[in-house]
């Protein structure tokens, strides 16, 4: 009799849970069945009480639930893709492509890839600065820095550099000095080069040839060969 109970107690456990194939606790049958009979009690009760609306009006609510995650899902994927796509053909020393890429995409569109993205306007303000895989346009350049100067340091500090000299922009030393120093404190290796050979310059700053050194060699160190190049003229 012991026995017959435990394998009655065994058939009816099963009902309600199983394992799945990983070992893991997973609902039964009888809690599926108990799973719709709410559902369809639910939806009964609804109907009894608000009409044919009580079906209606939650079932057009979760339609557009999920109409507007899917409407979000393509907006942020087409952001990520974009950026992907660009960054690739850039990393990948296809400017041109990159280039052409990027400016063929609806202005709005690309505007909200740049704000998730910084790096695109960045890499793309950089070939327009130096000329990479398209011609030299300072306008569009700083054009370019100054969406994402406040989101990357290394935006904020090209931007500097272009703000003092009124490269491809109206000077504004003041401003710009700002947005250098800022880059110069996140230890980006253009921005030291950039500040350091003011400094030793004594342009736009009070001349300290000791400290224009100091963040020449931190860009030199860097990879950044025009410092590399200016200290040999200067030692």
């Amino acid at each position: 009799m012991a026995n017959d109970n435990f394998w009655l107690g065994v058939m009816i456990g099963n009902l309600f849970s199983k394992k799945g194939n990983n070992g893991e606790q997973k609902g039964g049958c009888l809690g599926k069945i108990i799973g719709i009979l709410v559902i369809i009690g639910i939806g009964n009760l609804a109907i009894k009480y608000y009409g044919i609306k009580g079906i209606l009006i939650p079932i057009a609510i979760l339609i557009a639930a999920f109409a507007l995650l899917v409407f979000l899902s393509i907006k942020m994927s087409y952001a990520k893709d974009t950026a992907s796509f660009f960054l690739n053909l850039y990393n990948e020393g296809k400017y041109t492509q990159a280039i052409e890429y990027i400016e063929q995409e609806p202005k709005e569109k690309i505007e909200k890839v740049f704000k998730k993205y910084p790096d695109v306007a960045l890499a793309a303000g950089i070939s327009y600065r130096f000329g990479r895989g398209c011609d030299v346009n300072p306008q569009k350049a700083f054009a370019y820095f100054e969406k994402v100067k406040n989101k990357s340091n290394e935006a904020a500090g090209c931007y500097g550099a272009m703000l003092i000299t009124g490269e491809g922009c109206n000077a504004d030393a003041k401003t710009g000095i700002v947005y250098l120093k800022n880059a110069v404190v996140g230890n980006v290796p253009y921005a030291c080069y950039e500040y350091g050979k003011l400094l030793f310059n004594g342009d736009f700053l009070e001349k300290n040839e000791t400290d224009g050194k100091k963040f020449l060699r931190i860009a030199s160190e860097n990879g950044v060969q025009e410092a590399t190049d200016f200290l040999n003229n200067i030692l």
